[in-house]
């Protein structure tokens, strides 16, 4: 059964690169977030209260 870790270590490995790509969206939608914010009123709550209330 040596084919089972393998796949196991592939499958790690892809999670780990789905991972970072999510997080590099996750960082590019913060920063589009926060531009818009500044200067546009957010969808869902207004400046002051996203501050107040952050979502992470």
């Amino acid at each position: 059964m040596p084919t089972e870790p393998a796949k196991e270590i592939i499958d790690v490995s892809t999670d780990i690169k789905t991972f970072r790509e999510g997080l590099e969206i996750l960082k590019l939608f913060l920063v589009e977030r926060n531009s818009a914010g500044r200067g546009a009123s957010l969808s869902r709550a207004s400046s002051s209260e996203a501050r107040e209330h952050p979502s992470f």
